[in-house]
């Protein structure tokens, strides 16, 4: 059975994996990015000068031990909880709180981020 530090310690390699150490923002951070922000209906996630990408870092991490039911993963053994967690994408991961039809026109290219900027703040 797996224990919640070696949850924890799989939780923190996998947000550096998607995240990665250095400044600079990829993809899945800015995919993570219009998912949040479109989850809380808020522009301002959209912005590395209000929400930084450490706390950004923080919020994935929140958001996959949500997804993994952390209590419930420690009845599995190591490997199975590894498996888990390395698997997870959060794009596959949209509940009722996000907006499911503008988070698939944004990820086919069809809605830019600007264009969600727009929507978000005409909701204020």
């Amino acid at each position: 059975m797996a224990n919640r530090k070696f949850i924890s310690a799989k939780i923190l390699e996998k947000e550096i994996a998607v995240f990665g150490t250095n400044p600079e923002e990829n993809k899945d951070v800015t995919d993570f990015r219009v998912a949040v922000a479109l989850g809380n209906a808020n522009a301002d996630y959209l912005d590395p000068k209000k929400l930084s990408k450490s706390s950004l870092g923080n919020i994935y991490s929140i958001w996959l031990m949500t997804y993994i039911n952390m209590p419930g993963l420690e009845n599995l053994s190591d490997k199975a909880s590894e498996s888990l967690i390395n698997e997870y994408d959060f794009r596959d991961d949209m509940d009722d709180s996000v907006d499911h039809h503008n988070f698939a026109k944004y990820l086919n290219g069809e809605l830019s981020i600007d264009e969600i900027k727009e929507q978000l703040n005409n909701l204020k």
